[in-house]
């Protein structure tokens, strides 16, 4: 008899003792057991035994000390007409009522070659229906001293009298065991082969099918150490798992196929083949599903930092993409969203020879000044330069064509490969350039330079279009060596200025301790509402320009006042007060005049001023202004 198999008959007294209340009723007159047993209706054991007892499932315990995997068959009770649909890794237990129903059960477990299956059949037992109503009868009469016997006897013999005489099969031969050793001993045999190509291995946490918070932790403080190489921390579990599993993989900071570990590098190979066949993208997923399966039966973890050493190893020769998007830099963060999510990730190989590798080696050379560069490494430089850029300079639209479509293909990139190989191109007018005439591909290249220098200078001519703005608004050639003039004629008026604008404009601009690009930077930044030319986009650009022309012409409208009163030798404060006059007449002539009327004869002012209006008035509308200009001059030439 094989004892390995344990019975739960917790819930069939649980099941009695409510079945025992409408037959409680039913039979309440009755209080002779013997008498009750000849009423009580028929049991279905195999029901029963499949709805009411738990069957503790079984570990491979010589396959669980060699591997460090602990591997369990469930048991199960089961009909022959309605076998489980998943009978992997399990032990299906037949109850047949009658002979038919054994030797249905039979034949069928010959004909079954399941490798991971074991087959039971069970002789029906009359003992232990009767031991079963016999507890029933006492639930009914509320005999608990007799129920309490009854249990104890049936939690000793139950599981003996149910399999005191078994049929045994595997892969359709009938086997007999001598004891519960040489039983668990095929257990064993049946996980070791099925898992050939596993590991043995001596970290309990390495096994676990569910990650718990100690292997998490260790998990992200080894891959962030793989990652930033970093060292790790001795004595800790990350320490443990990387020693169990990487110290022959990792020296010196590089992964190798091991050699010596001929599992461990059968699984190297195996993540390798996966990556090379990877012409096109393929979901990591598949990869977890099928080193987690047989015949390699490996943990999510392992197969985590398996793959991290694979990826490390061959980094110059994979992409990875998350949702679709192509991923510049593998991150820790970025590794732990993959291990807890596969199926968001996808893999690629970037390999390519022929015409396309010289067409490569040219490209690198432009952009890295070598031509031994990886795909990854010149995808990688082009992607961080552009998203390195100010935001201006991304999304302004004062940039030849060339410069905005070769800017646009790269903050639109998802693939490396297309990127170098057809979306560069195509942006720049060209097909299929890789397989180009020579003279093709040279002009390409000349107009790829021209367009990434156009972009890299783009924010110094920004700048240099805000100093030009600047000066040209106050009538400055536009040179570094002029900012002292724009200062003193800031100066000049200064004490003039009461609106709150102006004279925050005018001190910017007399802002002395700033490098000459910060000076400008601060004095645009301030006009455009405090956004920085860095974040500025077209429409700031065309706001400054106005704006700056604005605040010109009210500081050039208060600089005759402020020279004239340098001149007068009346104290402006408390004897004069300025008049500007100014007219404009096309082609002609632009002035401004400034006059100042002492303060204590106003009342000869104003009868002037109406004399000269009433005269003026009676005139034709072009002598007034014959005679406005005609005035105007004549102050000018005093």
């Amino acid at each position: 008899m094989v004892t390995g198999i344990k019975l739960d008959i917790f819930n069939i007294n649980k099941y009695l003792d409510e079945q025992a209340k409408p037959l409680r009723q039913k039979f309440s007159s009755t209080k002779n057991p013997a008498e009750l047993f000849k009423y009580l209706p028929n049991i279905n054991i195999l029901k029963l035994l499949k709805e009411h007892t738990n069957l503790t499932k079984i570990a491979a315990n010589r396959h669980f000390c060699a591997t460090g995997f602990l591997r369990t068959f469930e048991v199960e009770y089961a009909a022959p007409s309605n076998l489980p649909e998943n009978i992997e890794n399990k032990i299906i237990l037949f109850l047949p009522e009658n002979d038919d129903e054994k030797i249905d059960a039979g034949k069928l477990a010959q004909e079954n070659k399941s490798p991971d299956t074991i087959f039971g059949i069970l002789e029906y037992s009359e003992k232990i229906i009767n031991h079963i109503k016999n507890l029933q009868i006492y639930y009914i009469l509320k005999d608990t001293d007799k129920v309490s016997e009854l249990n104890l006897l049936f939690e000793k013999t139950s599981t003996e009298l149910l399999f005191s005489a078994v049929d045994w099969f595997h892969q359709g031969k009938k086997i007999e065991f001598a004891d519960d050793k040489e039983f668990n001993s095929l257990l064993s045999d049946i996980f070791d082969d099925k898992f050939r190509c596993g590991l043995s291995i001596n970290n309990e946490f390495l096994a676990l099918n569910k990650s718990n918070a100690t292997l998490t932790k260790a998990m992200r403080n080894l891959v962030i150490a793989l990652i930033e190489n970093k060292e790790i921390k001795q004595n800790s579990v990350e320490q443990s798992i990387y020693t169990e599993l990487l110290s022959e993989i990792h020296n010196n900071g590089l992964f190798k196929r091991p050699y010596t570990d001929f599992k461990l590098a059968e699984i190297w190979d195996e993540i390798e083949i996966f990556i090379h066949k990877a012409e096109k993208r393929k979901n990591l997923s598949e990869l977890f599903t099928n080193l987690k399966s047989a015949p390699y039966g490996l943990s999510n973890s392992i197969v985590s930092i398996l793959l991290l050493a694979v990826i490390l190893g061959n980094k110059e020769k994979v992409s990875i993409y998350e949702k679709g998007s192509f991923q510049l830099k593998l991150t820790p963060l970025l590794y732990d969203r993959l291990i807890n999510a596969p199926e968001n990730f996808d893999i690629q190989k970037v390999v390519f020879e022929g015409s396309k590798r010289e067409f490569f080696e040219k490209f690198s050379q432009l952009v890295l000044n070598k031509q031994d560069a990886s795909l990854l490494e010149l995808v990688k430089t082009i992607i961080s330069f552009v998203n390195s850029l100010d935001k201006y300079t991304k999304f302004t639209g004062n940039l030849s064509q060339d410069a905005v479509k070769l800017r646009d293909a790269v903050l639109n990139a998802k693939d490396p490969y297309n990127l170098i190989f057809k979306d560069i191109p195509v942006a720049l007018g060209f097909n299929n350039t890789s397989e180009s005439k020579k003279e093709d591909k040279d002009i390409f290249f000349n107009k790829l330079g021209m367009a990434f220098k156009e972009i890299k200078e783009n924010y110094n001519l920004l700048l240099s279009q805000i100093e030009e703005t600047l000066y040209k608004s106050f009538n400055i050639t536009s040179d570094k060596a002029n900012k002292i003039i724009l200062f003193k004629r800031m100066g000049l008026v200064k004490s003039l200025i009461s609106e709150d604008d102006l004279k925050v404009f005018v001190n910017n601009v007399q802002e002395k301790s700033l490098p000459y690009d910060k000076w400008l930077e601060r004095i645009a930044t301030f006009v455009n509402k405090s956004r920085i030319p860095r974040d500025w986009n077209d429409k700031d650009l065309t706001d400054f320009n106005v704006k700056v022309v604005q605040f010109a012409r009210k500081i050039k409208n208060l600089e005759p006042v402020a020279m004239d009163m340098n001149k007068s030798s009346f104290n402006f404060d408390n004897d004069l007060t300025p008049i500007r006059f100014s007219m404009n007449i096309p082609n002609e002539f632009d002035s401004d005049n400034v006059f100042f009327i002492k303060k204590n004869e106003p009342e000869k002012v104003d009868g002037i001023l109406k004399r000269m209006i009433e005269k003026a008035f009676n005139l034709p509308e072009s002598q007034r202004v014959e005679l406005l200009t005609a005035l105007h001059r004549s102050f000018k030439n005093a």
